[in-house]
């Protein structure tokens, strides 16, 4: 499910072809590169032109931990915590050389307190951390495949290009590199 939610995410940014993974999942078999699923990088090349794919976009649920805890507060009431984490890796591998193109690792760790009379289940804090886990992964790719660049310096201003739609707000204070 989480590898659903992520190619969704991919697809809705309008800026990917996504595979479909059944398609990679029977080349990766058909090449016999492994009972496990993982894909070495040097591999990718050649799944990259069977697919005509110029990134694979790899990674692994690490972590997946959720919790409910529920208090009394007045009047007999009870409150209920939810705790959870979530830890993936990814890479981005450009199939034309192997190369990592980018490599991130999300480790998100959140609270939410339900009031009394609240609707939250464990299932629906749990979907709420994977999404939250694929708007940072989502971002990181972007990045990786479209950097954000200075593109013109004039008058005390820069501009900048990104790939990442919203992130970069007005004002924004950030440490430029040559």
């Amino acid at each position: 499910l989480f590898t659903a939610e992520l190619i969704t995410a991919l697809v809705n940014t309008n800026k990917f072809n996504v595979v479909e993974r059944n398609r990679m999942d029977t080349i990766v078999k058909e090449l016999e590169f492994g009972d496990s699923g993982e894909v070495l990088p040097e591999k990718a090349i050649k799944i990259g032109q069977l697919l005509r794919a110029e990134y694979l976009v790899m990674g692994k649920v690490e972590v997946i931990e959720a919790s409910q805890k529920k208090a009394r507060v007045l009047y007999s009431k009870s409150k209920t915590t939810f705790q959870g984490h979530m830890a993936v890796n990814m890479e981005i591998v450009d199939t034309r050389n192997g190369k990592i193109t980018a490599a991130k690792k999300v480790n998100l760790q959140d609270v939410h307190n339900e009031s009394v009379h609240g609707h939250t289940t464990l299932v629906t804090f749990i979907d709420m951390l994977k999404e939250k886990t694929v708007q940072q992964l989502v971002g990181g790719i972007i990045d990786g495949i479209f950097p954000t660049r200075v593109i013109k310096v004039e008058d005390n201003k820069v501009f900048l290009t990104s790939g990442i739609e919203d992130m970069i707000k007005v004002d924004t204070i950030m440490n430029v590199y040559t």
